[in-house]
Order: structure tokens, then sequence, then C-alpha cells
């Protein structure tokens, strides 16, 4: 609109000062505001018009084209005068194994819009190019092609690995991940027991190593299916060891909850490790029998475990 239309036109311009708004406001408000700005530019739903883009030798130039009316967007300097905006990439995941655990978060993050690569043994690879990868959550079904490598099909590190396997397969994945671990790559694992974070903090770094624990109830079915169980457990949580906050945990935690997972960022890295041990406790706290019990329920030792969690802060079985 023309500064004409709007002075000749009987127009009517209300805006505001941004200043004034925000020291009316609590910083919980402040933050939650700035957030949704970034979350809607990274979305693309809130963008600016760019009329021209100088290199920074040409900022005269530029401040005088800025002066001028009748612009049709904003006027940027870049430092290289090729600046072009971009909308920041997905993440890329690793996820080592596609079984219950690695195919729920695969296929969780994929519906998010993650970038998402499985690496699994030949058989798996063979059944989710047949079928693609079908999790069926309690929210919904989620179909979607899966992406698959083999053991030595690794050409480059990815942002993070997602360790999904059993504890006991630990010592096959370290060699299986160690090509996808980069310089600026993170290493989740979502195993049982504490064991295996000095074991992976030996072999790649404890700066690489996160925290994380989970309970999803899911299964693999016979014909390669994820399949989420209606029982309501919400105890997926990670973060880092040390308990600082940091930008690849958020990042993470944003991937984790645009694919509709419920997680949550621990800084008390106690409930991390606490958690690990309740991982598959949660379901007998629930009244499911042990098979290794012979179906006689939780044993000293599990309620030895889950009085522990509830001195700390833990809550088995309940959402979060």
């Amino acid at each position: 609109m023309s500064r004409g239309a709007l002075t000749s036109g009987g127009q009517k311009l209300v805006g505001f000062v941004l200043g004034r708004g925000l020291a009316t406001r609590s910083l919980t408000q402040i933050r939650a505001l700035y957030a949704d700005l970034a979350q809607q530019l990274l979305d693309g739903r809130l963008s600016a018009p760019v009329e021209k883009i100088y290199p920074i030798e040409e900022i005269k130039t530029a401040l005088a084209h800025a002066q001028q009316g009748e612009r049709t967007g904003k006027i940027l300097v870049a430092p290289t005068g090729d600046l072009i905006p971009r909308r920041k990439q997905s993440m890329r995941f690793l996820v080592l194994g596609a079984g219950a655990i690695g195919g729920y978060f695969g296929g969780k993050l994929q519906k998010g819009g993650a970038d998402v690569t499985f690496l699994v043994r030949p058989k798996r690879a063979a059944q989710l190019a047949e079928r693609g990868l079908v999790l069926e959550a309690q929210d919904g079904e989620i179909r979607v092609p899966a992406k698959t490598l083999l053991a030595g099909q690794i050409d480059g590190p990815y942002d993070v690995i997602l360790l999904c396997c059993k504890a006991y397969d630990l010592d096959d994945a370290l060699s299986a991940i160690a090509p996808a671990v980069g310089p600026g790559s993170a290493v989740l694992p979502f195993l049982n027991g504490i064991k295996h974070l000095s074991i992976l903090s030996d072999r790649f770094g404890a700066e690489r190593v996160l925290g994380g624990v989970t309970a999803v109830n899911a299964v693999l079915a016979s014909n390669g299916d994820v399949v989420q169980s209606p029982v309501k457990i919400d105890m997926t949580a990670l973060g880092e060891p040390s308990g600082r906050r940091s930008a690849r945990c958020a990042a993470i935690h944003q991937a984790f909850t645009a694919g509709g997972i419920a997680a949550t960022l621990e800084r008390r890295h106690h409930r991390l490790h606490v958690g690990q041990a309740l991982r598959l406790r949660v379901h007998r706290h629930r009244g499911h029998p042990d098979p290794g019990q012979g179906g006689r329920g939780r044993s000293i030792g599990d309620r030895r475990v889950v009085r522990v969690g509830r001195h700390r802060g833990m809550r088995p079985g309940r959402r979060r």
C-alpha cells in the first residue's frame, strides 16, 4: 500500500511499540512469544519478502536503497552478497534397530518430518523394503517408507544416533554405528540399565553421549509391524548426563514432539539413571507378571527400584 493511499484514502494504520508491549509481560510469556515466532519461521509460516541482498562492501548503497519508498521487500546486507534465507534442514537420525522401540521412534520421527535411516540386519531390511514401516500407535496408524542401511554401508556422520538394541548386542552395535559418529554427533541410547553409558563414553567420548529412558509398550509382530498396546505409559526422557541445558537436546526434543512422542527434557541426571532401572519394571508395577519370575510379579529387587524411584521423584506407571 502506498503512502498516498494511506493519507488520501481515509485509511487508518494501527501499530504498537514492541518494547512497551514486552515490558508488560513476564519473562515466561516473552520466552513463549519468541519460541512461537521461531517455530513459525522454521515451519515457513512466517516470512518477509526480500527485494535485494547487498554484499557488505556495498552497505552505503544498501542504506540508500532502504530509505527509498515503494519497495517490495526488505533490503539485506550479507557478508558475501549471496546469502539467501533457507529453511533449516531436518536433523538426520540413524536408528539402530527397527524392532519395537526403534520402529516406534523411527516411525514417529518420520511422521514429524525428520530424516530417518534404520541400521538393520538383512532380513529386517528386506521386510521393510517390501512393506515399509508400519506402526500401529495409540494415536493412529503410521505407514511410511523406510530407508535402511546394513552394517558397513554407512558413509558419513549423522546428527543423532538412536541406540534401540538389546543390551547384550551392545558390543556389535558399537562397531556398527562407529562410522556414523562424527564430531557433532549425539548418541542417545534407549537400553536397559546404566552400564552402557560408561561403555559408550569410553568408545565415543563422554561429550557425545546423552542419557535416555523410555517405556512405550510396543511389540514387533510376526509380519514386521510395530504394535503399541493401549496401556498408557509415558516415560520417555532425555538429557545431558551432566544435567546442563543444551541446544542438541532441545532440538531432539523438538523432533520428538513434532512426531507426537511425549518426551521430557530431564536436567536431573539421577532420574535418567533410576529411570533406566525402572524401564522394564513399569509393566510389573501395573500388575503384569515378570516372565523371569514365573508369573509371581515383582521381585524384592524390583520393589527396591520402585521405592528408590519414588524417593527421587519418579512415578512409575503414571503419566508425567
